[in-house]
């Protein structure tokens, strides 16, 4: 059993690869900045001032932006960094402040005041844009692991067809 590197400088990114990553970055601080101006400029509602769905609906917008807000910082550092593992951190932070986003904004909304609705709108273009981080790690992951192979076949993955065995 041999165990072989694609591509074969040890596992090391692509210089278009790994500018690809970096650039990534730049979208993540832009996000990151606006997560954070907008949390800190909204206060969280009161108890004694709100009541239900409003409640919890500003609660979750609030802590999601300040929270997601740093946690995509965190991201973008991972990614100008030019680390594979920072495109899957920034597509699973975005996917979660999306929702976030969609679940506050749509409980705001339920309470009242149609404002509310971009809030989901911008929560569903932060599940789009995590998800298409997340597809592009997938992506980019496939072209840099190590091939494990047997008698010269993968063991994982595609095994061409004129050598597959009897039971594929």
């Amino acid at each position: 059993m041999a165990i072989t590197s694609q591509p074969p400088e040890d596992n090391a990114l692509a210089p278009d690869t790994l500018r690809q990553i970096r650039n990534s970055a730049f979208w993540a601080f832009i996000a990151a900045a606006l997560l954070l101006y907008f949390g800190f400029q909204v206060k969280p509602p009161s108890s004694a001032s709100e009541s239900g769905s409003w409640l919890i609906g500003g609660n979750i917008l609030v802590y999601t932006m300040r929270i997601g807000g740093f946690s995509l910082l965190l991201a973008g550092v991972l990614l100008v960094i030019g680390t594979l593992i920072g495109l899957a951190v920034d597509g699973a932070l975005s996917v979660l402040i999306g929702v976030g986003l969609a679940l506050g904004g749509g409980l705001m909304l339920i309470q009242g005041g149609s404002n509310h609705v971009l809030y989901i709108i911008f929560g569903a273009i932060f599940v789009f844009a995590g998800r298409n981080s997340l597809n592009e790690f997938r992506r980019l992951r496939g072209a840099t692991r190590p091939t494990v192979t047997a008698g010269g076949l993968p063991l994982f993955g595609d095994v061409p067809s004129d050598k597959a065995g009897p039971d594929q």
